[in-house]
């Protein structure tokens, strides 16, 4: 009885053993697995490609700005440019700023500072800001020494991390009628708000060496 017993078990185990082969052999064990989803995955290396170099460079910080009309180009109003620039992922870029006058005098704050938020800055590194209707200080007009009221525009170029400038455009009209077309812009970082260098007139002829940080990187310090 026993004997029969033992011999039943040995069938049943062929037999299992016979079944469990072709189901073993039939199911993918997981490093094949792995494998064909990897297989299956797209190839990332050639994405993004054909996208053009961004020219957005890492402008956030304190800027030096000088504005400088076409009547009298040696004679700049005196801008402290409080900039934030956000890349954005397309290389492109949000730049928000807080212009404050200064006084032709001393360089000292003068009037409210005029504050634009979210100037779109192009893939090149360019942006135009319509500022509309301005006043400044007759403390802050070199030109006249009064009160000026005018319609500004900039359209203007980040040249590196620490340069930015272009060109401006508008209409005084006050204390007098003034095209401002051949007017320019220009403005350098500054790190020290209580000894500012001489005031920038114009744009560089070109970006001095590597052009400065991208806008992924960190402005220098100070």
């Amino acid at each position: 009885m026993f004997g029969r017993a033992r011999n039943t078990s040995r069938r049943w185990v062929s037999i299992l053993g016979l079944v469990a082969v072709p189901i073993l052999a039939g199911c993918p064990q997981p490093q094949q697995k792995f494998n064909d989803f990897v297989d299956r995955l797209p190839d990332m290396a050639g994405l993004g490609a054909d996208a053009p170099p961004s020219m957005v460079y890492n402008v956030t910080g304190t800027f030096l700005m000088g504005l400088a009309a076409s009547v009298d180009t040696s004679m700049p109003i005196e801008i402290l440019s409080t900039q934030t620039l956000t890349p954005n992922s397309d290389g492109t870029a949000a730049l928000d700023l807080s212009l404050q006058p200064l006084t032709y005098m001393g360089q000292k704050p003068t009037g409210s500072p005029i504050v634009e938020m979210g100037i779109p800055v192009t893939a090149t590194g360019t942006f135009t800001i319509d500022l509309g209707q301005v006043m400044v200080n007759a403390d802050a007009n070199p030109v006249t020494q009064t009160n000026l009221v005018a319609t500004i525009s900039l359209a203007g170029t980040l040249f590196s991390a620490d340069t930015e400038c272009g060109a401006v455009t508008g209409m005084v009209t006050m204390p007098a009628p003034l095209n401002l077309d051949g007017s320019t812009f220009a403005a350098i970082r500054v790190t020290d708000t209580t000894n500012l260098p001489a005031t920038p007139l114009t744009c560089p002829v070109a970006p001095s060496g590597d052009g400065g940080a991208p806008a992924d990187a960190s402005p220098p310090n100070g």
